[in-house]
């Protein structure tokens, strides 16, 4: 699931497959409102420091001190027996400018619909990683269920997400660079909704839709069949 470990393979000749995790076709129907007055930028994830979530209150207190007509929200969910992650949701918890929902996305249930519903309402999504949890997947699913349902995805450039996005304005390196980039697309709605349309031509053309990816699985073991 890595474009990255693919290439390294292919240096020693090795014949490599590329499957990235499959989204489901729902995601993929999403039709948004872009004359809404409000702009929603959101995280959805664990609340824990690998997931950059002390930079991001920091990122969404500032924008939302400073720009009218945007609503911030985090969706979390944590280790009920992490200290770090029970701290920083005391912290969510007790700030004004965001509104945090916690336990909203659980990765313990069947969180699929859930995903859907917040992404249909989101038109920017921040994931700060400081590092990917996954040692041979570089390319998380959210960020490819994010990009199909049109969200425009600011991240950061670990594992395969510069590759993946291919924007240099939606991979930030810094909390200084995210904010300036955030305030890029949040002040101008021209280059926003262009974003929206590019992210979303671009998720389309990487065959990611869980039916092309069995399909591509089959093919795959079709193939091995007649070559050994």
């Amino acid at each position: 699931s890595s474009p990255r470990l693919k290439m390294d393979h292919e240096k020693f000749g090795a014949k490599t497959y590329l499957l990235l995790p499959p989204v489901p076709e729902a995601f993929f129907e999403v039709i948004k409102n872009n004359n809404k007055e409000t702009i929603t930028i959101a995280y959805i994830g664990r609340i824990s420091r690998d997931k950059g979530l002390k930079k991001l209150i920091n990122i969404f207190n500032e924008i939302a001190s400073k720009i009218p007509n945007i609503k911030v929200i985090i969706y979390g969910y944590h280790a009920l027996k992490n200290t770090e992650a029970r701290q920083l949701e005391e912290k969510l918890c007790s700030l004004k400018n965001i509104k945090y929902l916690s336990g909203s996305i659980d990765a313990s249930t069947s969180s699929e619909k859930n995903v859907l519903s917040v992404l249909k309402e989101v038109d920017i999504l921040i994931l700060p990683y400081n590092e990917l949890s996954g040692k041979t997947v570089d390319v998380p699913l959210l960020l490819l269920e994010a990009m199909a349902c049109s969200c425009v995805v600011l991240t950061t450039p670990v594992g395969d997400l510069p590759s993946i996005m291919d924007d240099e304005l939606l991979i930030a390196d810094s909390e200084k660079d995210i904010l300036s980039k955030l305030e890029i697309l949040v002040r101008n709605r021209s280059i926003l909704y262009t974003k929206k349309k590019l992210v979303f031509e671009r998720i389309r053309s990487m065959n990611v839709l869980q039916t092309k990816i069995g399909d591509m699985f089959l093919e795959i073991l079709e193939e091995n069949k007649a070559t050994n």
